[in-house]
């Protein structure tokens, strides 16, 4: 089999053990003798490696990729649906918890036999876009003088999988946001017929969000998703960018040993600029978990500001009702006394201890309201300093502090 041909692509499901694909796995696995440490790394799931050795005449470089996967709606609406969603069953909003797994062994070796190099690229549960530069490639023997070349276009397409990823997300959460920030200028006055007043670009989003979702209850669900996916895809850049960086270095040791140092030179090149590229990327990223954080909190500003309403209403309908309340109270106590005389006749009558009433509601509520008021006259006090064992007196009264950590401050 490998005198067949010098540069061999093998293109196989993922290494992940299924009764489907065992078969294919095992024979790959012996004949090309992969590393255990290759082995391990799928089994474990890991997002960023990066490995290299020797075995025999053989040389083995390989890495694994982990990468959050996200599907769009196939009709061009900007939110996000999951591929593996059973029929009939609820989603949750902008949810997908696909992945994309894949990994990467590159195998080298002198032929003795023709004294030519033999190189294979075995890819394992790639996607269909990294097949395909391999079919426009065309200088293939630049490839067999520096195999590790080959990374580098494996490398340019992971970064136009994350990039697409990333701009879509963008324009996902994009639409959330001006929905959150129309319902912060206009609340629930939006009104439909204004939608034709707006320009093109804001109509275009309100085509994927309803005016109900709008004048609603925001959909706290889909951000906090949203943000997930952010996280993860800025995961799978620095992943990216570590093996990246471990390549790079893999790559200047190999110079010294290389025949052709030219095509050493040129491939660290051209890691290095898809390093930058994968930066550009995780720039957006950060750029979006910033603007995450800013929409978040606005949307909690606006259902603390529904319920600072509600409390408003509270304490109106308390006010209106709050004067009867205190004269039924007083006038339903034992101080008065309405009843008829022997001749019918309706009496009404009051205790002359009523002033005892007073003389003890009067001097509690004096206490109380001083009680409210003494914490803000004594931060407004210029003297605060010279009576800070009172303040911490109080804060401990009220339990807001730790006696140990009060005993300390006094100190």
């Amino acid at each position: 089999m490998r005198g067949l041909c010098d540069l061999r692509i093998i293109s196989a499901p993922l290494d992940i053990p299924s009764n489907e694909n065992k078969h294919i796995h095992l024979e790959l696995f012996k004949h090309y003798e992969f590393p255990t440490g290759f082995l391990t790394e799928r089994l474990r799931s890991v997002g960023h490696s990066f490995g290299s050795g020797t075995r025999a005449d053989v040389k083995y470089s390989w890495f694994h990729f982990l990468c959050k996967n996200i599907t769009f709606d196939a009709n061009g609406q900007l939110k996000i649906q999951n591929p593996n969603r059973k029929p009939n069953t609820n989603q949750l909003s902008q949810a997908d918890h696909t992945w994309h797994r894949s990994g990467f062994m590159l195998c080298s070796r002198l032929n003795p036999a023709s004294q030519k190099k033999e190189v294979t690229l075995i890819c394992l549960g790639a996607h269909s876009w990294i097949q395909r530069p391999f079919h426009d490639f065309l200088d293939w023997e630049c490839l067999l003088d520096e195999p590790l070349a080959l990374f580098h276009i494996i490398f340019e397409e992971l970064y136009l999988q994350l990039d697409e990823a990333t701009r879509r997300l963008g324009e996902v959460f994009g639409s959330m946001e001006t929905v959150s920030l129309f319902q912060t200028s206009f609340g629930d006055n939006l009104l439909s017929e204004t939608v034709s007043d707006w320009s093109f670009p804001l109509q275009n989003v309100l085509s994927h969000a309803t005016l109900g979702s709008i004048a609603g209850r925001m959909d706290f669900a889909g951000l906090h998703n949203v943000s997930k996916h952010i996280t993860h895809l800025r995961e799978g850049a620095d992943a990216a960018l570590l093996t990246l960086n471990r390549l790079i270095k893999h790559v200047e040791r190999s110079t010294k040993n290389s025949t052709s140092e030219t095509a050493s030179e040129q491939t660290r090149d051209s890691l290095e600029h898809c390093q930058t590229l994968f930066q550009s990327t995780k720039l957006r990223l950060l750029s979006l978990e910033s603007r995450m954080v800013n929409v978040i909190n606005l949307s909690f500003h606006l259902v603390t500001q529904q319920d600072s309403k509600s409390m408003k209403t509270i304490a109106f309908l308390t006010l209106v009702f709050l004067p009867a309340s205190t004269v039924a109270s007083i006038f339903g106590s034992q101080f008065f006394n309405l009843s008829l005389d022997q001749d019918g006749v309706p009496q009404f009558t009051f205790s002359h201890w009523f002033w005892i009433m007073w003389v003890i509601v009067i001097p509690i509520t004096a206490i109380l309201v001083a009680i409210w008021r003494w914490p803000e006259a004594m931060a407004s006090d210029p003297k605060q300093e010279k009576r800070s064992s009172w303040r911490i007196i109080w804060h401990l009264f009220l339990g807001e502090i730790n006696p140990q950590l009060a005993w300390k401050e006094e100190i």
